[in-house]
């Protein structure tokens, strides 16, 4: 199909790599070997792409004309949620639990599974009256019984008013509802955004992105002490400000802001340079003795942990959470190069060094396969054949009729928006709008969600261009059921 994915031979079914992806343990070894942790993961990987893959090569070598079939598929392709930025993911009693910046409110998805996220209905735990606008960074916390939603909001739109407020839930469940508690008391009155809460040795203090005075020339991190969940108490000090080259190639900023934590260690892992831009990149500070409010307590990594490559443009903002005994990474990162504000939120597993710091590697590719979270069930996932005039078809087998989620894994280099028609055997669909993802069709590419009704066997999902010199190729199309 010329599509740009990698094509590697598929491995007997017999074999332990087939196994570990589709369903069989394989024997685990010396979780602490790193070298061998990667030789796993590369082969889980190669092994997710050609399970599907194989399939198609096989129909086509038997010269078959007819559509690729489907497989369940123990992997996925980033991104998870498509036109999203500044996620917070939580656990929390068996539900992974997401906020993000939406810019005009505060909603919370919920899903068991975190790969999951993108699939949740959104529930709006405040809709902001006048004058409250630009809304960002949401973060979810629990403090006693009751949860806490932390966000940046101006006035206006005024950007230069960004101060940081709170929600509080009315009770137990972090769905909500939740009452505006107003501006988080005792802050100084000047520019503030990006707040999150580390709870340390029993105290919780409040880290934030903020200006030494009032006007906009230098970005820095700020920490207080918390007297509660609705007031900060004594001094604020500057733990990191923009002084290496990375952090201020475009402009000097230092943000978003997000505590991790492992084994008696601490560490804030931030985002550096400007937002809008592929420069930005993450960086790290770790916390060396017991005092945070120590300026000099927090030594900053001398080059960014996490960048952009392989495809993925300005990584910054994450959050870190655990699928079972396996850390994972949740960040955004530019729908494209250059494409400035326009992002999506990806996440890949990542492990820790034996000295005891994280190492994230470097982002996944869009156009590789991960392997899901242990625990999470299979994907039914099939390749699309393009037809004449182009259409596309993708065959889905599921065992059970019922409404489904449905991942479409496809590129746009058209330059522009493209609507497509697409049916369910033969049932119209709503229709399909796939956003640009740059210029380059073989390393640019997005995942766009949906629902769609199968029934229990074969489903024929047909795709049809509404014009043919803006069309999106739909790649991949992956489908599980929406209640489980």
């Amino acid at each position: 199909m010329g599509d740009g994915f990698v094509r590697t031979p598929a491995p007997p079914q017999g074999s332990r790599r087939f196994r570990r992806i589709f369903g069989t343990r394989m024997r685990r070894g010396n979780p602490s070997d790193p070298p061998r942790r990667a030789r796993i993961a590369k082969a889980a990987i190669a092994c997710c792409v050609a399970a599907v893959t194989a399939t198609a090569a096989a129909t086509a070598s038997a010269g078959s004309s007819g559509p690729f079939p489907s497989r369940a598929t123990r992997a996925f392709f980033n991104p998870i949620v498509p036109n999203g930025a500044d996620p917070w993911v939580l656990f929390s009693r068996g539900w992974y639990y997401l906020t993000m910046t939406t810019g005009d409110n505060v909603s919370i998805w919920r899903s068991r599974y975190l790969t999951d996220l993108g699939c949740a209905q959104p529930t709006v735990a405040w809709n902001p009256p006048a004058p409250y606008t630009d809304i960002w960074s949401p973060e979810l916390q629990r403090s006693g019984r009751r949860w806490y939603i932390y966000f940046a909001a101006d006035m206006n739109s005024n950007n230069v008013t960004h101060r940081i407020y709170v929600l509080r839930s009315l009770g137990r469940n972090p769905m909500g509802p939740y009452r505006f508690m107003g501006k988080l008391k005792g802050m100084a009155d000047q520019w503030a955004i990006d707040p999150t809460v580390l709870h340390l040795a029993g105290t919780s203090y409040l880290v934030w992105s903020g200006w030494l005075g009032l006007h906009n020339r230098v970005q820095r991190l700020f920490i207080a002490r918390m007297a509660g969940p609705l007031e900060v108490s004594g001094h604020a000090t500057v733990i990191s400000s923009p002084t290496f080259p990375w952090e201020q190639s475009v402009a000097p900023i230092n943000e978003g802001p997000v505590a991790l934590q492992r084994r008696g260690r601490t560490f804030i892992v931030f985002s550096a340079d400007a937002s809008w831009s592929n420069a930005y990149a993450l960086g790290l500070l770790s916390l060396r003795g017991k005092n945070p409010m120590r300026a000099s307590a927090w030594v900053k990594s001398p080059s960014p942990v996490f960048s952009s490559a392989n495809g993925v443009f300005g990584p910054g903002h994450a959050s870190f959470v655990k699928a079972g005994t396996q850390w994972w990474i949740v960040y955004h990162a530019a729908a494209f190069s250059g494409a400035g504000w326009d992002r999506n939120i990806f996440t890949q597993p990542f492990r820790w060094s034996s000295a005891g710091t994280p190492v994230f590697g470097a982002p996944r590719s869009p156009t590789s396969w991960i392997p899901l979270p242990r625990g999470t069930p299979a994907r039914y996932t099939a390749q699309v054949e393009k037809l004449a005039g182009g259409a596309g078809v993708a065959q889905i087998a599921v065992p059970a009729s019922g409404a489904y989620c449905a991942w479409l894994h496809f590129s746009n280099a058209s330059g522009g928006a493209s609507m497509e028609f697409w049916t369910a055997d033969g049932k119209p669909q709503l229709d399909l709008t796939f956003p640009s993802t740059g210029t380059s069709p073989n390393t640019n590419v997005g995942t766009l969600i949906t629902a769609v009704d199968l029934h229990s066997g074969t489903n024929a999902l047909r795709f049809a261009e509404s014009a043919p010199d803006v069309s999106a190729q739909i790649r991949w199309v992956q489908v599980s059921p929406m209640k489980r």
